[in-house]
């Protein structure tokens, strides 16, 4: 074993945030770690990060975009020692992390990894050999690449989110840095009055009412203060938010498929305590270096000996907090991760409880969300840590300067150098010095946690959204569709839609079956616009998608699956989505042709009646009629069904079928019981992605091809189960 006696080369931190990100992120360490920083979300979608993650092939051929050579490798632990520079490993058969190196200690060899989900740690030589697999990705730079980018600046952030707070923010600083008069004037006066003491003619009662004026005006200032601030940080935090949400919903349908919804949710939350920490960071860090040097200089001018070796004390204090702040960076993001995953597990658990009891698997839950609190806590604990040790920092400080102020100060007060006021001025001044030295050490610690969730605020607002046609008038589409020669990867290399040529015509019903993972549900998605085609065309009245405005796309086409989504109000909210343009007319028809509107009726309130969350007081059936009247009431030219009827019975599926048929919009319809589509007027057989057969029902039969034996499996399941 070759192992390295001197310290591998540290690496920059990129903490992944979500499970699916290591390798993009490991590759992103690598371009930091050689000069050219690249934001996550952009690494994301070099390396072709799927729901799966992204393979070692993908992140090849990443690396050679950015400029980086190398290849993939198959390596023992004593050939990969003997690299010198940082390495992608495969780690566990399903994690990428980054090999700083080994390091021989006396207590054996060490290895170093910048492990994206928890930044830099060391690991023994056995913990190591345990789970690295032998997949290296050996990159260097080579000829193309170009070194550049910038990361997360807070000095930005601060800029673009304080825009509009100037003159608020002005006064709260304006009154904070007041504060110093009054803490200037309070020790001059100390020192005054104990000088004095004994002095024949000396009124003690002046000294002491100056102190109380300098105590009043000082609580005054900082009322005024802490005030202007709550409106600032109010303000901000729900423009910020507001700001967010919106640009949230323009992020195409692939950006929600690889992130936590609760994760989501959390970030919206972080609007606020962002703009609280940055407004406090403003205020107060410029508030705290005025107030250090007006101290500072006051305190030179006391006695330049004390000062200097207060400033000496202070100054070495601020050199070991920027290396603890540098440990915690990498924590705090981490913490930001760990936090998601524990809140998405949770969602996840209570909404799916009714299953987990059903089937019994309560432990099995709990296990899983305790795996994840588990990793929480940890990370909280190591962010903890390094705080604890921020804290006693301040304190520390104040101990060792006091006990200068005594020692130096009663020295020269011995020698006859200095008055005896000049301890006590000088003590109370120094308070006032270390009091803005504390709050920019708090801010330090406080602001590794902001970055944090600036990086996750930024993955969103960076993450390029739905262009904005800005069309306010909308184009009646007939309801034609057609695709030309589409071909769909999910991981960007193989295509799992291949050549897929089809037309729905106005007011006809195309119906594409298949067994499950046959690729119908993905024909459909595609259909719908929440998948993007590899390559190929899907023309809507013979124009490509793009070409159309999205109000006329919308309008047109409408897309129900099997998940159902009904939110706690009245049913015309769920089905008009609050939209007051919709008229009671139209719901009604929209009910009645979804026939769900007997089971409506029947109900105090009508249409108005009240929907729990989830809908839980209706049933499975009625929840899905439900959601098929809300896509109903746009009046779509084009529907696309995807196992929308699969809760409700034959004889009701029927009766939605001719109502459909009645309305003459297109139908798309996706379905496993063939009972659904059998009077389609074509039929699509998928098969392993690929369209195999096509036909009406009575010449798919006749063939004896994928669809008689998908019919004949039906019969037989249902003769079986009868």
């Amino acid at each position: 074993m070759q192992a390295l006696k001197r310290r591998p080369v540290r690496t920059p931190s990129l903490i992944q945030m979500e499970a699916v990100e290591c390798g993009a992120a490991s590759l992103g360490i690598l371009l930091r770690n050689y000069g050219r920083i690249e934001p996550l979300e952009r690494l994301r979608i070099a390396c072709n990060v799927t729901r799966d993650g992204a393979n070692a092939a993908a992140i090849l051929t990443a690396a050679e975009s950015y400029g980086l050579v190398g290849a993939g490798k198959v390596m023992d632990i004593d050939d990969l020692s003997a690299i010198r520079h940082p390495v992608i490993i495969h780690w566990a058969f399903q994690h990428f992390m980054v090999l700083e190196g080994f390091q021989q200690t006396r207590h054996g060899v060490v290895v170093h990894v910048n492990d994206p989900a928890n930044g830099h740690r060391a690991m023994s030589f056995d913990e190591f050999d345990g789970g690295f697999t032998g997949v290296v990705l050996d990159l260097v730079p080579g000829t193309d690449f170009v070194k550049g980018g910038k990361d997360i600046s807070i000095v930005a952030a601060v800029k673009k989110r304080l825009r509009g707070s100037g003159s608020a923010l002005a006064l709260t600083l304006f009154a904070t840095t007041l504060v110093a008069a009054p803490g200037v004037l309070g020790p001059i006066i100390q020192r005054w009055f104990v000088n004095s003491l004994g002095q024949e003619g000396l009124d003690s009662s002046i000294p002491v009412m100056l102190l109380l004026l300098c105590a009043g005006i000082t609580a005054i200032l900082i009322a005024i203060q802490r005030e202007h601030l709550r409106r600032v940080e109010i303000f901000l935090g729900l423009k910020s938010a507001t700001h967010f949400v919106r640009e949230l919903m323009r992020r195409p349908v692939a950006f929600f498929q690889q992130r936590y919804a609760a994760d989501l949710s959390r970030r919206i939350d972080a609007n606020f305590r962002v703009s609280t920490s940055l407004t406090n960071n403003v205020v107060v860090t410029l508030a705290s270096v005025t107030l250090i040097l007006v101290y500072g200089i006051v305190l030179l001018a006391m006695d330049p000996l004390l000062a200097l070796l207060v400033m000496l004390v202070s100054a070495l204090n601020m050199i070991v907090l920027r290396k603890v702040l540098r440990e915690q960076r990498d924590a705090a993001s981490s913490m930001q991760a760990r936090d998601a995953g524990l809140a998405n597990s949770t969602m996840q658990t209570l909404s799916t409880i009714a299953s987990v009891k059903g089937n019994g698997t309560e432990q099995l839950a709990f296990a899983k969300w305790s795996g994840h609190c588990a990793k929480a806590v940890s990370e909280g604990q190591r962010l903890g840590r390094g705080q604890s040790l921020i804290t006693v920092l301040p304190g520390m400080l104040a101990g060792v300067n006091t006990v200068l102020v005594l020692v130096v100060g009663g020295l020269r007060v011995a020698s006859g150098m200095s008055g005896a006021g000049l301890i006590v001025a000088f003590q109370a001044l120094l308070a006032s010095f270390t009091q803005p030295l504390v709050m920019l050490v708090n801010q330090a610690s406080q602001l590794q946690i902001t970055q944090a969730d600036l990086a996750r605020l930024e993955d969103v607002l960076n993450y390029e959204g739905e262009p904005d046609d800005g069309a306010e008038t909308v184009e009646v589409l007939s309801g034609r569709m057609e695709f030309e020669k589409v071909c769909f990867s999910f991981d960007g290399e193989t295509s799992f839609i291949s050549d897929l040529s089809f037309v729905v015509e106005p007011g006809m019903s195309v119906a594409l079956v298949g067994a499950s993972g046959s690729g119908k549900s993905t024909v459909g998605r595609l259909a719908a616009g929440l998948l993007q085609p590899t390559s190929g065309r899907i023309l809507l009245d013979g124009r490509p998608r793009g070409e159309h405005s999205k109000h006329s796309v919308c309008s047109a086409v409408s897309y129900v699956d099997q998940s159902v989504t009904l939110f706690e109000g009245t049913v015309k909210d769920n089905v008009t989505l609050w939209d007051d343009t919709v008229s009671e007319r139209s719901v009604l028809r929209a009910l009645e042709d979804a026939e769900v509107l007997a089971a409506v009726t029947q109900r105090a309130g009508g249409v108005n009646a009240f929907v729990a969350t989830g809908g839980r007081n209706f049933s499975g059936g009625q929840r899905q009629r439900l959601e098929l009247a809300r896509a109903l009431t746009n009046e779509p030219s084009l529907l696309i069904l995807d196992e929308a009827t699969s809760a409700t019975d034959t004889v009701t599926e029927r009766g939605i079928i001719t109502n459909l048929r009645r309305r003459g919009c297109a139908m798309l319809v996706i379905a496993h019981r063939l009972s659904t589509v059998r009077d389609a007027d074509l039929i699509l057989v998928f098969e392993q992605g690929q369209l195999v057969e096509q036909g009406t029902h009575e010449s798919l039969v006749d063939s004896g091809g994928t669809y008689s034996k998908l019919q004949y499996e039906m019969s037989t399941e249902t003769r079986a189960a009868s």
